[in-house]
C-alpha cells in the first residue's frame, strides 16, 4: 500500500491495514472485493503502508514483482490475472493513488505487450523440424 502523502502519524503494529467484513450496498464494490479475494495471492503476502517521493516506480516495481512471481511459479499472466492484480491495487490504496496505480498498470501491461510480441517474433524465425527435412532433401 503506498500514500502519495507523507502519513501524519508514526505507523505501528496497532495501525496495519484490515479488511472490515461488513457488507456493501454497492455491486460494484461487492465485485471488487470477491475479484481482489479471489485473486491469487501468496500467504506471506502483506500489505505495507510507505512514503514514496516516486509512488508510480514504487507501483511498478510492486507489480513486476507480483508478475514474476506468478512466472516463476509457471501460472499464467493472462488478461483476468492483470485485471485481479489492478482491482487488489485500486482496493488497497487511497483513491488519491490511483492515478499512480494506473500509470504503473499501463506501463506494466505495455511491457508485457512488448515481451510478448518479441517471443512470438523469435518463435516465428525459428524453422520448423519440416522445413529442416525438405533441406535435407534438396542437399
Amino acid at each position: 500500500m503506498f500514500m502519495a502523502d507523507p502519513p501524519l502519524r508514526d505507523l505501528r503494529g496497532s495501525h496495519r491495514f484490515f479488511v472490515t467484513t461488513d457488507g456493501s450496498s454497492s455491486l460494484m464494490e461487492e465485485a471488487r472485493m470477491s475479484a481482489c479475494s479471489n485473486a491469487p495471492t501468496r500467504e506471506d503476502s502483506v500489505a505495507v503502508a510507505l512514503y514514496s517521493s516516486e509512488p508510480c516506480d514504487e507501483f511498478y516495481k510492486s507489480m513486476v514483482e507480483m508478475v514474476a512471481s506468478r512466472l516463476e511459479q509457471n501460472l499464467t499472466v493472462d488478461w483476468d490475472y492483470m485485471q485481479d492484480l489492478l482491482i487488489c491495487y485500486l482496493d488497497i490504496n487511497e483513491k488519491s493513488s490511483h492515478k499512480y496505480v494506473l500509470r504503473a498498470f499501463v506501463d506494466v501491461v505495455v511491457g508485457l505487450r512488448q515481451i510478448s510480441d518479441e517471443i512470438s517474433t523469435m518463435l516465428c524465425k525459428i524453422p520448423s523440424p519440416r522445413s529442416w527435412r525438405k533441406r535435407l532433401v534438396v542437399v
